[in-house]
């Protein structure tokens, strides 16, 4: 045993022997929609992508730079849509590469904003600018801000402004444990 253990033992690395889930994330065909989809924006530009929807699974992670030393030196930067902490990437981007493109990519419903060039958008009136970025990522913020607080995090502790408790709307993500709408009003998710 002493001496077979460490051989059955070494061959659960072999790629292909022993497939786990987390070798396939290149194959999950949401994450090939995000490529095919950026690869059509044809300038340098930073996207600020959303966190994935209920149908992604939890290795589909789209916000990856590959084939660069440095994100800098990518044609299309990939960056977390952090909401009004988008601001900060753009200052940087207008100071360092003032020729790229701002977009906004919605996981949910697959929709690629362009938010025009990242000058133009750093010259805006800086609280404009942050209502734009709050309203692009409410949706996301909304839901995470509710399951986060569901497991225990305090809003604190995210890494995310969290709007408050009367947005937390479930209408765009609606789950079979959300509750159902009343007489029009958009339904809410009780608080923990």
């Amino acid at each position: 045993f002493a001496l077979a253990a460490p051989l059955v033992l070494g061959t659960r690395g072999i790629p292909g022997l022993f497939r786990t889930p987390s070798e396939d994330w290149y194959q999950i065909p949401e994450l090939r929609t995000i490529d095919e989809i950026l690869a059509t924006i044809d300038v340098p530009a930073v996207v600020f992508v959303t966190p994935p929807s209920d149908d992604a699974p939890a290795e589909a992670e789209a916000v990856y730079n590959l084939g660069v030393a440095s994100p800098d030196d990518a044609r299309v930067v990939r960056a977390h849509d952090l909401g009004r902490r988008n601001v900060e990437l753009l200052d940087y981007y207008a100071q360092r590469q003032p020729v790229r493109r701002v977009y906004h990519y919605d996981r949910h419903n697959r929709g690629l904003t362009d938010l025009g060039p990242v000058t133009e958008l750093a010259g805006e009136p800086r609280e404009r600018l942050l209502e734009r970025f709050d309203e692009l990522s409410l949706r996301w913020r909304a839901r995470y801000a509710a399951l986060l607080t569901e497991v225990g995090y305090d809003p604190p502790q995210m890494p995310f402004d969290v709007p408050p408790k009367s947005e937390w709307l479930w209408s765009d993500y609606a789950t079979e444990s959300a509750p159902a709408a009343e007489s029009g009003s958009p339904s809410t998710r009780p608080s923990p």
